[in-house]
């Protein structure tokens, strides 16, 4: 059933070509041993796709919840903190945000979990309280 299995090669290279043609109807690409045929109209999308992406001014990211506090001692509190963050770590971007009746200063606008993390354990002794939040940051 699979002769020849045993002389398979033990590298295997690929051939990257692609024959498009104008008015040709579909798009052929052709790698190694697969051939992929989609309509024009999916390579317009997936295009379309990349663009959006690009222009999007943020993703999904993480930043650090350093303070979280509710009415006037909150707004209050997260002001004065913030301002002591920002004199000690001037490279790192803090955002305060109301959410009724909480407000939080979350800081960084890190792309990975592990730097945010990293960070964390930077600042873990001047913000014991400190947490790990997922949410969408600048690029």
């Amino acid at each position: 059933m699979f002769s020849g299995y045993n002389s398979l090669p033990t590298s295997i290279s690929a051939k990257l070509t692609t024959n498009i043609a104008p008015g040709d109807t579909i798009d052929t690409l052709a790698i190694g041993c697969a051939q992929i045929i989609q309509s024009r109209s999916i390579t317009r999308l997936v295009k379309k796709h990349i663009a959006f992406n690009q222009a999007q001014k943020t993703v999904d990211g993480y930043r650090i919840e350093i303070f979280s506090g509710a009415g006037t001692e909150g707004k209050t509190g997260a002001g004065s903190v913030r301002t002591a963050f920002l004199e000690k770590y001037t490279t790192v971007k803090a955002y305060l945000s109301f959410n009724q009746p909480n407000y939080s200063l979350r800081i960084g606008d890190f792309k990975d979990r592990i730097e945010a993390l990293r960070f964390l354990e930077k600042i873990k002794d001047d913000y014991p309280d400190a947490l790990l939040v997922k949410e969408k940051v600048v690029k």
